[in-house]
């Protein structure tokens, strides 16, 4: 078998890949409402730093103009692959991936 035959071989239909989705025990209790809340790195911890981790706007378009709407929600830190982002889509050859969302910054004395 050549390389190309091989790789056809491998490739599921949609309804195959969810079914043979992996996760870790983390994954499994994954509470969507307050992902990985903790501050990043400790040891340069900051009086002052704000977590951008949650729902965001996304969307993925073939044009690289500011997109007016969006088409979903996708979870961040995660990647549009992962099944934890709640996309689970891999982005293709001239594909754009827009993210959107509204931070709220307090003022700073």
């Amino acid at each position: 078998m050549n390389l190309v035959d091989a790789i056809k071989s491998m490739r599921l239909s949609r309804n195959e890949k969810e079914e043979h989705q992996l996760y870790t025990s983390w994954g499994e209790n994954l509470n969507r409402s307050h992902v990985r809340e903790e501050y990043p790195r400790p040891q340069l911890a900051r009086d002052n730093y704000l977590i951008l981790n949650g729902f965001w706007d996304y969307k993925i378009t073939r044009d690289k103009s500011f997109p007016e709407e969006y088409q979903g929600k996708i979870l961040v830190p995660f990647s549009p692959e992962s099944i934890l982002s709640g996309v689970n889509y891999q982005l293709q050859p001239g594909e754009v991936l827009w993210y959107h969302t509204i931070v709220r910054i307090k003022s700073i004395p």
